[in-house]
């Protein structure tokens, strides 16, 4: 089976979109999440994608318990 997925964010009234989307897929299972940005604070975008790369490493490192 073939998925496609599509994301879609608004930075509302801030210049930059500091949200983060991602899917995994393993083992059968796809899971797609979002990290919400931090609403201007300093490094907001940073945190959103460390906090997703870290969901994903998570997932890779346990994917057999999933």
């Amino acid at each position: 089976m073939n998925f496609q997925y599509f994301g879609l964010c608004d930075a509302g009234k801030r210049e930059i979109n500091e949200d983060f989307i991602a899917c995994y897929e393993a083992n059968g299972i796809h899971i797609m999440f979002a990290a919400d940005g931090m609403g201007a604070q300093k490094d907001g975008l940073l945190a959103s994608e460390i906090t997703v790369k870290e969901i994903i490493r998570y997932l890779e490192q346990n994917a057999a318990s999933i």
